[in-house]
């Protein structure tokens, strides 16, 4: 039987299921980070509904419980997707100021002095 949390966990991974191949669809995602993120909303989907598949790693790794497992995971997670973020924003902002240093100089030769 699902618990209240497993329920909301349940809904959650299929809203975004969802949103995830509606945005593939509007060809938002890549076909890569299509397959990223439907690999791990389905991983979701498995944890969440078959929680005891975890107690071996837990058992491994020394955890007390499978909770305490999937903090640090999504710590893990959330500071590898922080840093990737901010290297494509870094990158952006580069290229972006290549860009507006470009344009100022094609403007600044096509105006008479």
């Amino acid at each position: 039987m699902l618990l209240g949390i497993q329920i909301v966990a349940v809904c959650f991974a299929l809203t975004m299921l969802y949103l995830t191949n509606l945005y593939y669809k509007r060809k938002e995602l890549t076909r890569k980070e299509l397959v990223f993120w439907q690999a791990l909303w389905i991983a979701l989907l498995g944890i969440t509904i078959f929680p005891s598949i975890l107690d071996p790693i837990v058992e491994q790794l020394h955890f007390n419980r499978a909770l305490d497992l999937l903090v640090v995971l999504a710590f893990i997670f959330l500071t590898v997707l922080s840093f990737v973020t901010y290297a494509k924003v870094k990158r952006t902002d580069e290229r972006m100021r290549l860009l507006v240093q470009r344009l100022a100089k094609e403007r600044a030769k096509e105006r008479p002095r």
